[in-house]
């Protein structure tokens, strides 16, 4: 694959957060996170029945889980990839197949292209394989 469709990768923390799929669920989510000066970089809310899994990348992942567990959020991190891709035919789809050829199934992606560039994140099978495959770096964690 070229490396010029990618502008930069690594491995982050996701926060997956389960809530009730009731008026107010969200906002009261990101009001938690809010009061605690906490950014949510992405988000990703898929559709459910009675309740679903938020899942996010924030601006400081140790401070989120502690003042959303203390809120009663029941929460799981896993490791994602996230990158920065061409906004172009096929950029995505080269992406998609290095990565079948390394054996890495992708489970889901959520995405928006800003200025020109696509911010994809990857949740995978085994993130650190991905990472090899695309020569992704681990992001430092914040204190």
């Amino acid at each position: 694959m070229p490396a010029s469709i990618f502008a930069q990768m690594q491995i982050v923390d996701q926060i997956s957060i389960f809530i009730e799929n009731e008026p107010g669920s969200l906002g009261a989510l990101c009001k938690v996170l809010a009061a605690e000066g906490i950014n949510i970089r992405a988000m990703m809310v898929p559709s459910g029945t009675d309740y679903g899994i938020v899942h996010t990348i924030v601006s400081d992942h140790e401070t989120a889980l502690q003042v959303l567990e203390q809120n009663n959020f029941r929460t799981y991190t896993s490791s994602v990839i996230e990158l920065e891709l061409d906004d172009a035919p096929g950029a995505l789809a080269r992406l998609a197949e290095q990565l079948l050829h390394g054996d890495v199934d992708i489970k889901y992606a959520y995405a928006a292209v800003v200025s020109g560039r696509g911010r994809l994140i990857l949740a995978v099978s085994d993130a650190e394989h991905a990472s090899k495959l695309l020569g992704a770096k681990r992001k430092a964690a914040r204190s």
